[in-house]
């Protein structure tokens, strides 16, 4: 028989179970040690005020463990006295209390019972050791230390005092750990009249030799700091520290005096600014901008009320040009026989991308023509147009930028000549965005310097200045709005509004398949008010004929082979502009807003096949609409390089007898650091 070899693994299996228990088993110790927590259940202070001037401190603190601590230490700063010495620990049980052996600072180990002491970096650091504690244990431990030059003496001032200010308990204490209960006791050598007493904080019990304070529930960042002026009743000098702490602490008293003082300054001034900075602009608007009120002249006007070219129309009625004025007045020519527009096949690359492409032909040189027209003419054409002269859309964009100020001042010029500004709309405005740029550079220099000089001094200066930027920004909002018409201004601009009331609601007002004549002669006007979108499909819905300026031809030849009564693919072109003519689509028109306001949605219509074509006596207005709304659309982006700018198009411590010296708060004696480990 051949002996069958043994397989490891439950053995090997064995030992790691064995070696993961002894690993937890270690682990134990360190667990319960993590698991630590110490608090004050008590936390008194007694101050005894000798007649040589030193004092005796005894802290008294009963501490609440929870797990294993066996040592303790105290960090007293020595800022604010002259030395601190007879230091005794001592823990009390039961009523007995042990006093703490002393061993020097390099054979102190923590021993239970030893204690030691001594000076380093401004401070008084204090070691001892306790028996361990384990579970949960409540311990007392008494800390005695003798205070010589604690006390502040003022001998010049009236009356003369001298004073006690100690913090019995600081913030680094209980960031270490909270303190449910505290009390502190200061007891003078003799007693004195409670009328030459001041007693800081309030609330104290005393019967003319003993002052009392209590507090409870102090938590991360509370301290206990009490005061006590007195008449000079001991033999205290004036410490070392005093005089250099005095001026310090009356430094900064003043500091924060000024702050306070700068701090109102600089809040009522802002105040000031932004109350009287708000009235003088509603004031500035309402003498300066404000049109006169002539009320509603008539619910709608069946025609145009005087004789203003479309793009001045429309700059009348906003007080602001826009690339849909130029166009208007580019359709307006056409309307009147000087230009003819017809679209070019294929799409041509413009800056703002692929489209299709316009060629513009001039039929009539010598037209009788507004200013601003001739320069639109010369944008398109150059400086010697003559008749016949042609060019392309996507070839006068440079020009147009160079001759777009020209343009847009004349839509200006004919409201002034026609007295209803008295200046140029944009000369106001210029004018008043210069006064804004001066201001702005006034408010900066100014805020530069007052920042600069008193940030450190109070933060209040920010406001003035904050105050004065909102200002400046509601300015150059209220500027836009500062051209004021004249009253023949404002009541020729409600005509107008009237009459694009007409435009806009022409279903209420016309039959409009029997109106069909008005739509070339007001389309201009359609465009200038935003309407036209509309505008078209209203008319293209009664088959309109499509104006006989504008060559555009069919749109596209998509579905045209399909079967009649099918309706046709609709046709979007690139750059965000128009779907098609009878979509319910937007879209923009150069930079801004070009979406009509009008009730009419837009119909879907059936497009006939070429035989029906055959009979139809002239083209009709659906059928061209994306072909027209394109050109528009490219057109507005190339007529759209120049902004005229303009609204867009919608319509210490005292009190009592109050301390003498020594400043209002923060200057005690005592604090520092307490715990355990």
């Amino acid at each position: 028989m051949r002996n069958r070899k043994l397989n490891p693994f439950p053995r090997r299996a064995a030992l790691v179970v064995l070696l993961l228990a002894l690993a937890l088993l270690a682990a134990l110790p360190a667990a319960a040690q993590s698991d630590r927590d110490a608090r004050w259940q008590r936390y008194d202070v007694a101050l005894d005020l000798r007649a040589d001037g030193t004092f005796h401190v005894t802290e008294t603190q009963t501490v609440a463990f929870e797990g294993r601590f066996r040592a303790g230490f105290a960090i007293i700063p020595l800022d604010r006295v002259d030395s601190l010495g007879n230091v005794v620990i001592a823990e009390q049980s039961d009523g007995t209390t042990t006093t703490f052996e002393f061993v020097p600072p390099a054979d102190f180990d923590e021993e239970p019972g030893t204690y030691t002491y001594r000076q380093a970096g401004g401070s008084l650091e204090i070691d001892y050791g306790f028996e361990p504690t384990s579970g949960r244990e409540t311990r007392t431990f008494i800390l005695d230390y003798d205070v010589a030059g604690g006390v502040r003496v003022y001998p010049d001032q009236e009356p003369p005092n001298q004073q006690i200010w100690w913090t019995a308990i600081a913030s680094d204490v209980t960031e270490i750990a909270p303190v449910e209960a505290s009390s502190v006791t200061l007891t003078l050598p003799e007693t004195v009249d409670p009328a030459q007493v001041v007693v800081s904080p309030d609330g104290a019990e005393s019967d003319g030799t003993t002052w009392t304070w209590q507090r409870g529930n102090l938590d991360a960042g509370d301290d206990f700091e009490v005061r006590l002026q007195f008449p000079p009743i001991t033999a205290a000098t004036v410490p070392q520290w005093q005089a250099d702490d005095d001026a310090e602490r009356q430094s900064e008293d003043e500091r924060e005096e000024r702050a306070a003082v700068a701090g109102v300054v600089f809040l009522g001034a802002g105040l000031l600014g932004l109350v009287g900075g708000t009235v003088a602009l509603f004031g500035l608007w309402y003498a300066r901008g404000r049109d006169p009120q002539v009320g509603a002249i008539a619910e709608f006007l069946p025609q145009p009320p005087d004789d203003l070219g479309p793009g001045a129309a429309g700059t009348l009625v906003d007080e602001t040009t826009h690339p849909k004025d130029v166009i208007a007045t580019a359709l307006d020519l056409a309307h009147r026989g000087v230009l003819r527009l017809a679209e070019e096949e294929g799409t041509t690359k413009f800056a703002f991308g692929a489209h299709h492409d316009f060629t513009f032909t001039l039929l009539k040189s010598d037209a009788d023509l507004r200013p601003h027209e001739r320069h639109l003419l010369t944008s398109l054409f150059g400086k010697k147009y003559n008749e016949g002269a042609s060019t392309k859309l996507s070839s006068v964009q440079q020009l147009f930028r160079e001759s777009a100020e020209e343009i847009h001042n004349g839509f200006y010029e004919e409201l002034v000549a026609h007295d209803y500004f008295t200046e140029s709309p944009l000369r106001t405005r210029k004018r008043w965005r210069r006064l804004s740029k001066i201001g702005s550079i006034a408010i900066f220099v100014v805020g530069f310097i007052l920042i600069g000089s008193l940030s450190t001094l109070t933060g209040w200066v920010w406001f003035p200045v904050i105050v004065g930027v909102v200002l400046l920004v509601t300015a150059g909002q209220i500027a836009p709005h500062l051209p004021k018409k004249t009253r023949a201004g404002a009541e020729a601009a409600a005509k107008w509004r009237a009459f694009k009331i007409y435009l806009d609601d022409i279903e209420k007002y016309e039959q409009i398949a029997e109106s069909k004549q008005i739509f070339d002669r007001y389309l201009p006007f359609a465009v200038a008010f935003g309407i036209e979108k509309s505008w078209v499909a209203k008319f293209a819905a009664v088959r309109t004929p499509t104006p006989e300026w504008f060559g555009g031809g069919w749109v596209g030849s998509e579905g045209w082979d399909q079967p009649y009564g099918r309706s046709r693919r609709r046709r979007r072109y690139g750059g965000g502009g128009w779907s098609t003519g009878w979509g319910t689509g937007t879209g923009t028109f150069g930079g801004g807003s070009f979406g009509g306001s009008g009730s009419g949605g837009g119909v879907d219509v059936d497009i006939p096949d070429l035989q029906d074509v055959s009979d139809t006596a002239g083209r009709s207005l659906q059928s061209s609409s994306d072909s027209l709304f394109d050109m528009l659309n490219t057109a507005g982006k190339v007529f759209g390089g120049f902004s005229s700018g303009g609204s867009s198009r919608r319509g210490g411590w005292s009190g009592g007898g109050g301390f003498s010296g020594g400043g209002r708060s923060g200057g005690g004696g005592g604090g520092g650091s307490r715990g355990f480990r």
